[in-house]
């Protein structure tokens, strides 16, 4: 069973991607919508509703790209390791953003600015 997962940044619509059914303890579920906001600032700033999804919101606390300080995870970035299926959903838009937020966080931590 697939479904379709859309990405919202602000209020840029950054498109779709099919998502699929996870399997938790040998018990299929239906992937999770989720609202992102920023654990610093309070600000929701993405949104990634499920077509055909009947599963709750689920709300996660992370920084968004203004919000740096002592981080692990690169600000602004969607990448859960805890969800390795969340990530194959990504659209085109997504990933590509993705890679330049990765690409600045690098080159500020490098001290490279081009």
């Amino acid at each position: 069973m697939s479904f379709t997962r859309h990405f919202f940044i602000g209020n840029q619509y950054l498109g779709s991607g099919e998502d699929r059914l996870r399997f938790i303890h040998g018990e299929a579920q239906q992937p999770w919508p989720y609202v992102v906001f920023c654990s610093e600032c309070g600000e929701i700033w993405a949104r990634m509703p499920v077509d055909g999804s009947e599963r709750e919101w689920g709300v996660l606390g992370r920084h968004c790209e203004a919000h740096s300080h002592f981080s692990r995870e690169v600000p602004g970035s969607l990448i859960a390791d805890w969800e390795p299926e969340f990530f194959k959903s990504f659209s085109r838009e997504m990933i590509e953003r993705e890679f330049k937020l990765h690409m600045n966080y690098w080159e500020r931590q490098n001290g490279q600015r081009g």
